[in-house]
């Protein structure tokens, strides 16, 4: 197997046409090709042994190419070794040919403390942008664990969507046709992750659904079918 990845990724060769000009053929010794299955596969391979390079003392969240490192603080201390954490990481990018993006990379402190102390953590020598949310696989985390924002965020979304659905569809009156614009477009976007959210979607995301299906105008027997639907992912 090894042999068989190996002849895989050796001898490769890439160049770049532009408006019918050819540049010449060039050798490349990193990365693998794109659009192949076996690409992703052999991605995860090189990046799942970065959570045995960083210290056990901190968390490591791997999805695809996001990463994550997380650590419950209490003490000056802790905030050390987080850094060193982060340290260690930036090491293995660099020995590794894949660069972190420090510009992209956040700091999210989850506390319900008013006042706390921010301390200023680094990725090789860019300093790490604080912020007070973050979208985090489609699902926006506060600081707080508030999911209001998120809420609000859908909500606009199913409107927008609404709102787009009533001007390039009004004279669709195929009730079919309808549910399943309904189904694809704005209850995907209600329906995204209520697994952490049910609290507040009990107040809110019920109200907008109703209003949706009023709104692409199905009929009453599906409208019950549809609003008493459970909230799930797509």
């Amino acid at each position: 197997m090894y042999n068989w990845f190996t002849d895989f990724l050796r001898g490769r060769t890439q160049h770049v046409v532009v408006h019918g000009a050819t540049s010449e053929w060039s050798q490349f010794t990193s990365g693998v090709p794109q659009g192949l299955i076996l690409g992703p596969m052999l991605f995860l391979l090189f990046i799942n042994v970065l959570p045995d390079i960083i210290p056990p003392s901190t968390s490591t969240g791997l999805y695809a190419d996001d990463t994550k490192l997380y650590k419950a603080i209490r003490s000056r201390q802790e905030c050390d070794l987080l850094q060193e954490s982060l340290s260690h990481a930036d090491d293995w990018s660099k020995q590794s040919n894949i660069d972190f993006i420090a510009s992209k990379c956040k700091v999210l402190t989850i506390s319900r403390r008013k006042s706390q102390t921010e301390t200023k953590y680094h990725l090789g020598s860019t300093e790490l942008v604080r912020v007070d949310s973050d979208v985090d696989l489609g699902i926006t985390v506060t600081r707080k664990l508030s999911w209001n924002q998120h809420i609000t965020q859908i909500v606009s979304k199913a409107n927008k969507m609404l709102g787009l659905l009533r001007r390039t569809c009004p004279l669709l009156t195929d009730r079919v046709a309808r549910r399943t614009l309904y189904l694809s477009l704005v209850k995907s976007q209600l329906g995204y992750a209520t697994e952490v959210t049910v609290s507040v979607h009990q107040q809110n995301l019920p109200r907008e659904d109703s209003k949706a299906c009023h709104t692409m105008d199905t009929s009453n027997e599906d409208r019950r079918d549809l609003i008493q639907r459970p909230f799930v992912g797509p």
